[in-house]
């Protein structure tokens, strides 16, 4: 068994995620004056500002999705509210988050 067949194999939260943007910035740096964060990636779509954090969690033995969606929010809302608050300063546009966990092929939204 191909152990990347998880992150080749294509849905289509991946194809909205990876389309050709030319806003799309990959493991960016940025700085504030308490912090420095690298995100995974961002672009600019409709006028704003999404913000993408990729995980390699998958479920549990025994989870179902809605389980591991909400562990995922739980485990992971504080790092990206501080990526949201870092980001403001230098993006004045409306932002949205979300986490992609391909091996459980989910775009949660935060």
């Amino acid at each position: 068994k191909n152990p990347l067949k998880v992150f080749i194999t294509r849905d289509k939260n991946f194809e909205w995620i990876f389309k050709y943007r030319e806003s799309t910035e990959v493991e960016s740096e940025f700085s504030n004056s308490t912090q420095t964060i690298i995100v995974d990636r961002l672009f600019v779509e409709d006028g704003v500002l999404w913000i993408i954090d990729f995980k390699t969690s998958s479920l549990h033995e025994g989870e179902n999705i809605n389980a591991f969606i909400e562990r995922q929010k739980n485990a992971h809302q504080g790092q990206i509210e501080n990526y949201k608050g870092v980001l403001e300063e230098f993006f004045q546009l409306p932002s949205k988050s979300a986490l992609y966990c391909p091996a459980a092929s989910q775009l949660i939204f935060l």
